[in-house]
């Protein structure tokens, strides 16, 4: 039973992230639409639509000439277009991605306030302590561990201040889609202002 539950809270969980992404990937072709018009669109759509069937089985379909031919037939302006396009299109799933990380962990906490996230550190000393293990067997290991920062991004890939006002935003309003409060009009609501 308790199992039923959780594989419908990530199916739920899912439903949800493809919905921020879809809706965070109709304003960016709203925004798209109104800098470029209705073929800036279609070329961004066509080259994604491409790439994800070149990566989904790019042994029996390689279409990668497919790709570079429709980028190399774009003029340099709309060639920078579309490389913006993707390169806000991953910020944004990048804020839906996030977003869906804090929903999953509030559900953990609605849950049972005792129960710790799964691959959590909090989760890791729970485990140690069902097998057995004492506080102080766990503050003895400590001095032992290996534990790095790691920074995946490319320092020139640091985000500028108004770009993070910009994601925060986005995220403070998916996060209030999530309220099982709303009524549809509130909804509608937070979606148009967007």
């Amino acid at each position: 039973m308790e199992k039923d539950l959780n594989n419908k809270s990530q199916q739920n969980g899912v439903a949800l992230l493809i919905r921020d992404i879809k809706l965070l990937d109709k304003m960016l072709e709203e925004i798209l639409f109104t800098h470029g018009g209705q073929e800036l669109v279609d070329k961004v759509k066509k080259i994604r639509s491409l790439a994800k069937v070149w990566r989904s089985d790019n042994e029996t379909n390689p279409n990668e000439t497919d790709i570079k031919s429709e980028i190399s037939s774009l003029d340099f302006e709309t060639r920078q277009d579309v490389i913006r396009a993707f390169t806000v299109f991953l910020h944004l799933v990048n804020v839906a991605e996030q977003n869906n990380r804090v929903r999953k962990n509030t559900n953990y906490k609605l849950k049972d306030a005792k129960l710790s996230q799964p691959l959590s550190i909090e989760n890791a000393i729970v485990n140690l302590k069902e097998a057995g293990y004492s506080a102080k067997d766990i503050e003895d290991a400590i001095p032992y561990l290996s534990i790095q920062l790691i920074i995946t991004a490319h320092p020139t890939e640091a985000a500028k201040r108004s770009v993070l006002d910009v994601q925060k935003r986005l995220s403070r309003r998916l996060y209030q889609l999530d309220s099982p409060m709303l009524t549809e009009k509130e909804t509608d609501f937070i979606k148009e202002i967007f």
